[in-house]
């Protein structure tokens, strides 16, 4: 999300270039599964029906873990109903863009964002 508008899955980026330094932003657009922080923990989880569900781990209990997926979804699982609880450390819900984008787009992408340091 920029300034309010996006979908809220991933980080608030309004004031990402006051955060993070340049080579921080690059590597997160290209090889996003670096640096996940925990509160982007992607969670997978099997219900005793046989069903996946995979998406970011929006809170967890020792009873109960809830997950948001990628179209902003909400699900609430009791864990002992689980027949599997999968926390994928080190995955992100980013692709990466190391050969979506040219040499130029990643570059400009990566001031843009260095640009973004919230209200003037």
């Amino acid at each position: 999300m920029i300034a309010g508008s996006g979908s809220g899955y991933g980080p608030e980026l309004s004031e990402i270039g006051a955060r993070r330094s340049i080579a921080f932003l690059r590597e997160s657009i290209v090889a996003p599964e670096a640096s996940v922080p925990d509160r982007f923990l992607m969670v997978e989880v099997v219900t005793s029906a046989g069903a996946t569900v995979r998406g970011l781990r929006a809170n967890e209990d020792t009873f109960t873990i809830q997950i948001r997926d990628a179209k902003g979804q909400f699900s609430s699982f009791r864990k002992s109903d689980l027949k599997e609880l999968r926390k994928l450390s080190g995955k992100s819900p980013m692709p990466s863009y190391k050969d979506g984008l040219t040499q130029d787009e990643l570059t400009d992408l990566t001031a843009y964002l260095a640009g973004l340091r919230g209200k003037s």
